[in-house]
């Protein structure tokens, strides 16, 4: 695998998702994904794609027991995408990163696909999460564990 082999895999994600400017996404340009902001960027020394995706902010701040849940999943995950979550210190957004050796890629024939259903639950779930905070609901912030992830 390598940089032209990921550059391939690029070319036909951007086709998948009808994005026209191939070159911007390649360089870290951001695209839509089930409405949220998402960058691809090649991890060379691993040769793996690293997808993040940004999970949106609250405007309530976000309790420590989500937080912690934030920091407990990047322990203890077993998912082949190596999902790491944080929080972007400027925005105050959650971020989501997966992590994909381009040798499983490869074996995907729809990227697009691929993470459309692997994310819409989990960006779906950061949204109920956000309402529910925002509407001062405390006792369903653990629902987030509840619906899975990645």
């Amino acid at each position: 695998m390598g940089k032209a082999d990921y550059r391939l895999l690029i070319e036909d994600f951007c086709k998948q998702a009808s994005i026209q400017d191939i070159a911007s996404i390649l360089q870290g340009g951001a695209f839509q994904l089930y409405g949220n902001a998402a960058w691809l960027r090649y991890v060379e020394i691993s040769d793996l794609c690293q997808i993040t995706v940004d999970l949106g902010a609250c405007t309530m701040e976000i309790p420590t027991s989500i937080l912690v849940m934030m920091l407990e999943s990047n322990c203890g995950g077993s998912s082949a995408y190596l999902p790491f979550l944080g929080l972007d210190r400027d925005k105050g957004h959650a971020m989501l990163m997966l992590h994909l050796p381009l040798s499983m890629l490869q074996r995907e024939e729809n990227l697009l696909r691929l993470l459309e259903q692997q994310l819409a639950p989990v960006m779906d779930a950061w949204r109920e999460l956000f309402a529910t905070l925002e509407n001062g609901i405390t006792q369903s912030e653990t629902s987030l564990l509840a619906k899975g992830f990645v």
